[in-house]
């Protein structure tokens, strides 16, 4: 009876964890690709997904997910992004330059996740956009590398939509897999938005946008949980990552990779995250990280300190798109039930007047 018991108590965590980490009404994505051992797969992409290599970024979570669910097989996901980037800025010669860029581990699979910044451009760029795509996935194709292509996500609305149906007609075309991402976050989109007049009001805690383009944590588990799904994975995870950050109040929230924004400060994580964001090691390109990710198992309690550069003070925490936050001391302590993106908005210390 005692191991009944134990086995229903369990079951029962196993299932709160899968409802705090996995939307109830989410997008599936059919599987378009095996991952095989030893394949070593490299993600094209713009600003998106330079964040997106970050601690809690898409791309660190289908890692995550990949060592977790098929371990042992030496498979990892990198990247190779810029801000900015579109798909002409790359360099003629693809296969040569991804190797380059990861020059540790040679990937075997190239996804290209281009398109955001080529939308722009609108109806009259997307002949260039087009060719380049053919012209890229036959350069990678002779570099030995299985090529995957990505639909853009919604930014400019209306034109990423031509664009997303561009990436399909090129992946039919050649013939290459291809990962519906537009479809997966247009579905979240209308699931998510009450008044179908204005689509961008979305239920509190759903908007996986934090600017035009750039994601908060909701966007991002959605990007992994779609890609994951397109490998025949488990869109879930057995450890939460934590992205913590400052920003001065009042100023658009922009996180970097050391923990800062507009020298707001730093913040101290205890117990330590098991590893840290390393530095770039090809100027303006993403580089590789440690297998082992930064991540707490559920239920984990981890207290943030907030380091306030020299005239600064916390003026509050706040999640992006996370829980409710009412703690506004230099410390707050949260249990790791999802993946989370925790900032610190600091301000001036008041002085009083003589």
């Amino acid at each position: 009876m005692k191991g009944n018991t134990m086995r229903l108590s369990h079951i029962i965590t196993l299932l709160a964890r899968l409802t705090l980490a996995v939307p109830a009404a989410a997008y599936e994505h059919p599987k378009v690709y095996d991952l095989k051992p030893n394949d070593q797969v490299v993600i094209l992409g713009d600003s998106t997904t330079a964040d997106g290599v970050d601690v809690a970024g898409y791309v660190r979570l289908v890692d995550q997910a990949i060592n977790e669910q098929i371990p042992g097989k030496n498979i990892a996901i990198r990247a190779a992004a810029a801000y900015g980037a579109t798909l002409p800025s790359f360099p003629p010669g693809f296969g040569d330059f991804i190797k380059k860029a990861t020059p540790k581990n040679p990937p075997t699979v190239a996804i290209i996740n281009l398109g955001i910044n080529d939308s722009g451009a609108g109806e009259k760029g997307l002949p260039l956009y087009s060719d380049k795509m053919r012209a890229a996935v036959k350069q990678l194709r002779e570099a030995k590398m299985t090529v995957i292509l990505c639909t853009p996500t919604r930014w400019h609305a209306d034109s990423t939509k031509i664009y997303a149906e561009a990436v399909r007609l090129v992946a039919s075309e050649m013939k290459c897999p291809l990962i519906d991402l537009y479809a997966a976050h247009t579905d979240h989109i209308a699931k998510n938005a009450p008044n179908k007049g204005k689509p961008w009001e979305l239920v509190p805690g759903t908007a996986p946008y934090r600017d035009v383009g750039h994601f908060t944590i909701v966007g991002e588990v959605l990007q992994a949980r779609t890609i994951l799904q397109a490998f025949g994975l488990k869109p879930d995870w057995l450890k939460f990552q934590i992205r913590v950050g400052t920003t001065r109040q009042g100023c658009a929230m922009r996180v970097g990779a050391d923990n800062s924004a507009y020298g707001g400060g730093k913040i101290k994580l205890e117990p330590e995250s098991p590893t840290k964001t390393p530095s770039v090691t090809n100027a303006g390109w993403s580089g590789n990280w440690p297998t082992e990710q930064a991540a707490y198992a559920p239920g984990t309690k981890v207290t943030l300190t907030l380091i306030p550069d020299a005239g600064l003070t916390i003026h509050r925490w706040f999640a992006f798109e996370g829980p409710e936050i009412k703690e506004t001391s230099d410390k707050l302590t949260i249990t790791m039930d999802r993946h989370m993106w925790i900032i610190a908005e600091v301000k001036p210390i008041e002085t009083k007047k003589p």
